[in-house]
């Protein structure tokens, strides 16, 4: 098998990028990276708002032709539930006649 990293052109002795090493050269490293994905992270986010700030995502019209929505039982349902609503308010009202049990 080739050992490609055997040869000391590719060894770099523990350094990486000039930080050094030991425990402050990965410190940097991680800082490092940390505010290189920050960057990224910021510029895909910008670019994201501007394409819907654009009017880029969820801009698309539709005709006016077909309602999803059934009107005829739409009103069938909201006069069952004003119906359902006088009910309890006419329940709310009325005294009760029934006797009580207790007595």
């Amino acid at each position: 098998m080739i050992k490609i990293f055997d040869k000391d052109g590719y060894k770099n002795r523990g350094r990486l990028l000039g930080f050094g090493s030991g425990a402050d050269a990965d410190w940097r490293v991680i800082f490092s990276l940390f505010l290189i994905l920050m960057v990224l992270s910021a510029i895909y986010c910008g670019a994201f708002f501007l394409k819907v700030m654009g009017g880029g995502f969820g801009s698309e019209s539709k005709d006016e032709g077909e309602s999803p929505i059934d009107k005829n039982l739409l009103h069938k349902v909201a006069e069952f539930y004003k119906d359902k609503k006088a009910t309890i308010e006419s329940l709310k009202t009325t005294k009760d006649t029934a006797p009580d049990p207790s007595l």
